[in-house]
């Protein structure tokens, strides 16, 4: 017959830690507590130092959506976030100085696509999944190209390919300025190059 559990959950809610573990002295005592699904909604460690959860319905109480850390009596720091719904995947991050990045991900795959840091500079990650030579080797290989846009006159461009077993077999980087960085052909070696093993 099954039996009521009540608000027992199994969590840990307490971690003492000493010094001299033969002595039991020394010791500083972490906890935690938790809601009713069994979210983390605040950690300490030692005296004052603690860091607290926000889950809200928009997710389901699934992911949290904002993390306050600091000293409980002082200046603390909090952090927060949104998620697409469906994935869980994150879309937006938002630090401690308030500066949002933004998460695009690719619609088949879920793999990240483009990024976009608080200064509106982007990186942009584009995978080749279909087998292409690759030029130091003469062996097929697939790839993933990532695009740092720096600056409207500055873009860095890493390359790593990898084989059957997703192992890397060749890296390089292409420092493209001006508008060429846009139509630089991921398949090329350029001069400066940085070969793998």
């Amino acid at each position: 017959m099954y039996a009521n559990p009540g608000t027992a959950r199994g969590n840990v809610t307490q971690l003492r830690r000493y010094a001299d573990a033969v002595a039991a002295t020394g010791g500083a005592t972490d906890t935690a507590a938790y809601d009713n699904l069994g979210n983390v909604l605040t950690q300490s460690s030692g005296c004052c130092q603690q860091m607290a959860y926000t889950f809200t319905a928009a997710t389901k109480f699934a992911y949290p959506t904002t993390v306050v850390r600091g000293d409980t009596t002082g200046a603390q720091l909090t952090t927060s976030a949104t998620y697409d719904f469906n994935t869980g995947l994150v879309r937006t991050a938002t630090d401690v100085n308030a500066q949002v990045t933004t998460y695009q991900h690719e619609a088949e795959t879920l793999r990240p696509e483009i990024i976009t840091s608080p200064d509106t500079s982007q990186t942009t990650i584009i995978y080749e999944d279909n087998l292409v030579t690759n030029p130091s080797t003469g062996r097929m290989n697939t790839f993933v190209k990532t695009q740092d846009e720096i600056t409207d006159a500055m873009t860095v461009i890493d390359y790593t390919y990898r084989d059957g077993r997703g192992a890397v077999t060749r890296v390089f980087k292409d420092d493209v300025r001006g508008s060429t960085a846009n139509s630089t052909d991921a398949r090329r070696a350029p001069a400066t190059s940085m070969w793998g093993n």
